[in-house]
């Protein structure tokens, strides 16, 4: 093969000319009404699959992104531990030991000296002074089984319909123990307000009684509501705010309490010890007990709302 340009002899099916650079002339391939006829059919097919693609392609985002948002979400719901469980638990044996204490201080304040008595004396009668009291040896007994189921319950962090049903047979005990106790302060008025000369200090006394029984009452109520409300796990974050009441209510009235005692023992128009620690260790559960229903019916709102959106 010879370059046209200048005769150089090149190799053959070269596109330029090895010494002069001249690029050769390359032979147009040219088709028959037969093969175009042929090309047109192929792409006339393969058009429309490409334009099927590309309307169908968003479409199928939207609706894996519709399969996404609407996939049902699986909230872990981890409680917070509850302490008011532990003073639940230890409320039987608070109770005992301050009122072998109370009875200690009274034996006392009666004799003027505790000289000849043993302490395994003093804790034996006070068992059987008060055990003498059927009313009272039932129902305390029966108020310590349901403060220790209520405290196991708690411990399991356990926030379902048992809670409520372990806080029923505590309604129903102080229930009965308000009954009794606002029968005895209605009998015992007459007598004061006709005999005592500081009859209004007296009245006190029994208004600050009556106050706290029917407040320990409603708080019990309270609680047993809101545990219900949360057991539902469908609570309301503005109702759920009730739950502090209990502990709140319970405190105040435990206060006026205490404050009226420590004055008639002051007066020396009563015996015993001035703070009664019991009442502290329940206002103090209670209000614990409330601010855990509290979080966890939160928990259980978040993940209410998480699952909506």
């Amino acid at each position: 093969m010879i370059c046209p340009k200048c005769n150089h002899e090149i190799i053959e099916g070269a596109k330029y000319c090895g010494k002069c650079g001249y690029a050769l002339e390359t032979e147009e391939k040219t088709y028959t009404p037969d093969e175009i006829d042929d090309e047109a059919t192929e792409i006339a097919h393969v058009i429309p699959d490409f334009a099927k693609q590309a309307v169908e392609a968003p479409k199928a985002v939207v609706n894996a992104h519709k399969a996404v948002v609407n996939a049902p979400v699986t909230v872990k719901t981890k409680k917070p531990f509850c302490f008011a469980s532990v003073l639940f638990f230890l409320y039987p044996l608070i109770y005992i030991i301050n009122d072998i204490i109370n009875n200690t201080v009274m034996k006392y304040q009666f004799n003027g000296t505790l000289k000849g008595i043993s302490i395994f004396e003093i804790i034996k009668s006070s068992i059987l002074e008060y055990f003498q009291f059927e009313f009272y040896s039932i129902t305390s007994v029966l108020l310590f089984i349901a403060f220790v189921v209520l405290a196991i319950l708690l411990f399991a962090k356990h926030s379902g319909f048992l809670l409520p049903v372990a806080l029923i047979p505590v309604l129903l005990i102080n229930s009965v123990v308000c009954i009794y106790e606002l029968i005895n302060l209605f009998k015992e008025s007459g007598f004061i307000f006709r005999n005592l000369p500081e009859y209004w200090l007296y009245a006190v006394w029994l208004i600050a009684i009556a106050l706290f029984l029917l407040t320990d009452l409603l708080c019990t109520l309270l609680l047993v509501v809101m545990s219900f409300v949360t057991a539902l796990k469908k609570p309301r974050k503005g109702f759920m705010k009730l739950s502090f009441l209990p502990g709140i209510l319970y405190f105040v009235s435990t206060a006026i309490y205490t404050v009226v005692r420590i004055v008639m023992i002051f007066k020396n128009s009563m015996y015993g010890i001035p703070l009664w620690v019991p009442q502290w260790l329940v206002a103090l559960a209670y209000l614990l007990l409330g601010i855990w229903l509290y979080k966890v019916s939160g928990t259980y709102g978040s993940a209410q709302n998480k699952t909506e959106k």
